[in-house]
């Protein structure tokens, strides 16, 4: 079973670094029409936090399975409350709320007004390879290569689901839209811990959830069952 443990105040900050320009809300789908724009908040692009979150939540989630620690699909399978999974009590369930709060990420460096480009795209068709008529659109991006952000998540986490969580942040790779079109790849590192009303090493942590993992920590977790 995972070993439970009583939940902390965390507060983690993360350091995002571009390799593309991101475009949050570029993939806006038909809704945008033929021009998807960025996602801004009071005039300034922003990451959302719901974006991220699900961005990490994925991350989580194919980690715990690849570790044999259950992990909800919340549009498969019925999903646990806060005494759960590892996935439900950080994140959330239609049952209960989730212990940790992402918030949104201003898409400026500091001091910097960053800049904006629009990108055309084609819809092709996978089968054939030509295009769809008249799928033409054009994606806003912000940013350059190399642009680092400065990312937040606070809440409360226990200790072990604090290790998984700083684990699967090293396979998130890709945040906002289109990134099967070289738009959004990223990589992610916590710059600061802040665990229980003290700083923590992430590396410490990290290694404390492999050991019990490598013990057999998550391979006892009964699989969530699909609804009948």
């Amino acid at each position: 079973m995972v070993p439970r443990t009583p939940a902390e105040p965390l507060l983690l900050r993360l350091k995002i670094e571009a390799a593309a320009p991101l475009s949050p809300g570029g993939g806006g789908g038909v809704a945008w029409g033929p021009y998807r724009p960025v996602f801004r908040r009071g005039g300034r692009p922003v990451l959302p936090g719901s974006s991220l979150k699900g961005r990490v939540r994925r991350a989580v989630e194919a980690l715990a399975r690849d570790f044999g620690i259950r992990a909800c699909q919340p549009q498969a399978s019925p999903t646990c409350g806060p005494d759960g999974c590892p996935v439900c009590r950080m994140f959330g369930s239609p049952r209960a709320p989730g212990g940790l709060r992402f918030w949104d990420t201003c898409l400026e460096e500091a001091g910097d007004r960053q800049a904006f480009e629009a990108r055309s795209h084609v819809g092709l068709m996978r089968g054939t390879g030509s295009a769809y008529p008249r799928r033409l659109w054009l994606e806003e991006r912000v940013g350059t290569p190399g642009c680092q952000y400065e990312a937040r998540i606070t809440g409360i986490v226990e200790r072990f689901d604090l290790g998984l969580l700083l684990a699967a942040l090293r396979q998130v790779e890709v945040i906002g839209g289109s990134g099967s079109r070289g738009t959004g790849w990223v990589t992610v590192r916590p710059a600061e811990v802040q665990w229980g009303g003290h700083t923590v090493d992430p590396s410490v942590l990290v290694k404390d959830f492999l050991a019990e993992v490598g013990r057999g920590a998550g391979g006892n977790d009964p699989p969530a069952q699909d609804q009948p």
